[in-house]
């Protein structure tokens, strides 16, 4: 564990080290780089073990839901398949979304990762579309709702400190 530790400390100040020699040290943009300090956060949470851990675990009880809601969606579209089927499906569907983090909402990304995933496993395209379409109806009916609700609570904190101001005056 302290040797993959060590190899992997300071990964930050390396490459702002490689940034200098390969851009050199008078670059704006290498002057602009500060590798210590990322280095120093990945240390601080290296040392909160149990928020780190419990992190972990929360990526891992989102990952086990989604592989549930894929595999009982098939089962639903009369598609069955074997549990790694559907853990493939959503592993890769959910790094193809944060690897195309600057498309908003995955829009087209998810839907394209699950058409070529669920073909290359054997699903028919309709099969795979249907998948797609049934994930992003997930979020569009929890997504949608909580949406307004966090504007509906914003909109009473805004009137109650209207009138708070209006007493005042």
């Amino acid at each position: 564990m302290s040797a993959a530790y060590a190899l992997a400390a300071a990964v930050f100040e390396k490459l702002e080290g490689a940034a200098r020699r390969l851009f050199g040290a008078d670059n704006r943009v290498v002057a602009m780089i500060d590798g210590a300090l990322p280095d120093a956060h990945i240390r601080a949470l290296n040392h909160r073990r149990s928020k780190l851990v419990r992190a972990v675990l929360w990526q891992l009880a989102g990952l086990v839901t989604g592989t549930l809601e894929v595999w009982l969606a098939l089962m639903l579209l009369g598609h069955p398949v074997p549990l790694w089927h559907a853990l493939a499906i959503e592993s890769l569907t959910q790094a193809a979304r944060n690897v195309a983090l600057f498309v908003p909402a995955g829009l087209g990304v998810q839907e394209a990762v699950v058409m070529l995933l669920g073909q290359a496993l054997g699903m028919d395209a309709q099969v795979s579309l249907a998948l797609a379409l049934v994930k992003r109806a997930r979020e569009i009916l929890f997504g949608v709702p909580a949406l307004l609700s966090w504007q509906w609570v914003e909109l009473r904190r805004w009137r109650r400190g209207c009138a708070r101001e209006a007493e005042n005056a």
